[in-house]
């Protein structure tokens, strides 16, 4: 009798048994597999509403800019709308901008618009490229003596899906038999949920990184908007002395003066040395944010964009005028050299590994120093800053996610920026 039910006992499981676990199993895995699919889709529709964003706000720069009667719905929109797919492949992603310009006066009734005399209304949207029914929008509205921006975005909401499983074991002792199969399933099943796991960890990593730069593309959008979009005008060299100069004019023999630079287009990439993007003046201001006057004339100081190449960071540099009594600004240095009396230079964004400028008139056109020369020098003699209405910056970043070697999230952004006071 006691023979008998060893041999019942060392039977194993029975088909019943077998096909629970099997059932138990699959569960696992597609709720795993769901898991991870939800944060790739999250992580991918992340990056594509990043670029939108980035397409979707560089047109209306060029609008702000551009003389009332100059302005269409063909000739003023310029936008940088391709992307490089990250993990160094060469796909490249196309958005595509649809541009209208309607007057007040034709719009319907119904609009609120519709009631501001002598303007027009410029419609932007951006479609999905995966053909989303909800594009993103934006409105500005352009009147004969100034302009005010009306924006509306369409918000599209992503929910990850949740499995909550509870796993129920017999109570029973195992077999011999038993157990290698338990030990066998439990690698098996290790395995899979590892894979799953390490997926997991290196998209949420590549997302996490892909936010950070995302939220330092919209402050350095924020800091020039408002420095350099209120200037008084872009500027060839610093006429305020700077003792913490990075790239000296070698005409200039004390050493304190930024080698000069004109409007010419092009990339500028990071290096082992600083490279100097542009220069610019503002009003000097008092601690009650009231111009300081010197006579009929504001006084102004001065700032310094330029892009560190060793930590591959874009900073602004402040040129305080001295003579403005009672100004706010306070003349900044690089990191090294900070101190209480002389703040570090501003750090607007880590990780940049190019910057593309271009340059506008009012009229649309692109303006480039390089474009005619002298006949008898043959010297550049092409339109310069003065001539300059608009600028454009885009931003080049390749950010690498914590613990990742070999894995970069690529992303850009276009800042155009209208010289509201030029």
């Amino acid at each position: 009798m006691d023979m008998q039910t060893n041999k019942i006992r060392q039977a194993g499981y029975t088909f019943v048994e077998f096909l629970i676990a099997a059932v138990i199993f699959s569960i696992l895995v597609i709720g795993m597999a769901n898991a991870f699919n939800s944060v790739s889709r999250t992580y991918a529709l992340t990056r594509q509403l990043n670029e939108m964003y980035a397409v979707l706000s560089a047109c209306p720069e060029i609008d702000r800019a551009l003389q009332y009667d100059s302005l269409s719905g063909t000739t003023n929109c310029f936008p940088n709308n391709t992307f490089q797919s990250e993990a160094g492949t060469n796909v490249v992603i196309t958005y595509t901008p649809t541009l209208t310009v309607t007057p007040t006066s034709s719009l319907p009734g119904s609009d609120p618009l519709s009631a501001i005399p002598d303007s027009k209304v410029v419609d932007v949207s951006v479609d999905y490229p995966t053909g989303s029914p909800k594009p993103w929008k934006i409105r500005l509205l352009v009147t004969r003596n100034g302009n005010g921006e009306r924006s509306r975005c369409l918000r599209r909401s992503v929910s990850g899906e949740k499995l909550n499983d509870t796993l129920h074991t017999r109570q029973a002792g195992l077999t011999l038999v038993e157990m290698l199969i338990a030990i066998t399933l439990t690698a098996l099943l290790a395995g899979i949920v590892m894979q799953f796991a390490f997926g997991y960890w290196h998209f949420a990593y590549r997302s996490e990184a892909d936010q950070e730069a995302m939220v330092e593309r919209l402050n350095a959008s924020d800091f020039l908007r408002e420095s350099l979009g209120t200037s008084s005008g872009l500027i060839i060299q610093n006429s305020i002395p700077d003792a913490h100069t990075a790239v000296v004019d070698p005409g200039q023999p004390s050493g304190q003066y930024w080698v000069i630079t004109h409007a010419v287009p092009g990339l500028k990439s990071s290096s082992t040395t600083d490279v100097p993007l542009l220069y610019y003046k503002r009003f000097s201001f008092n601690s009650s944010n009231n111009v300081i006057m010197n006579g009929v004339n504001p006084y102004e100081d001065e700032y310094i964009l330029y892009l560190d190449g060793p930590s591959k960071e874009l900073r602004a540099r402040t040129l305080a005028n001295a003579s403005a009594s009672g100004n706010k600004a306070n003349t900044t240095c690089p990191p090294q050299s900070a101190s209480s009396s002389c703040p570090a230079d501003r750090v607007l964004i880590h990780d940049i590994t190019g910057i593309d400028l271009r340059y506008f008139s009012r009229a649309g056109n692109t303006i480039d120093f390089t474009s005619s020369t002298d006949p008898l020098t043959g010297e550049y003699n092409g339109p310069d800053f003065p001539a300059v209405e608009v600028a454009e910056l885009t931003l080049q970043l390749a950010k690498q996610p914590l613990f990742q070697s070999s894995q970069t999230t690529k992303s850009s952004t276009i800042i155009r920026i209208a010289l509201r006071n030029s």
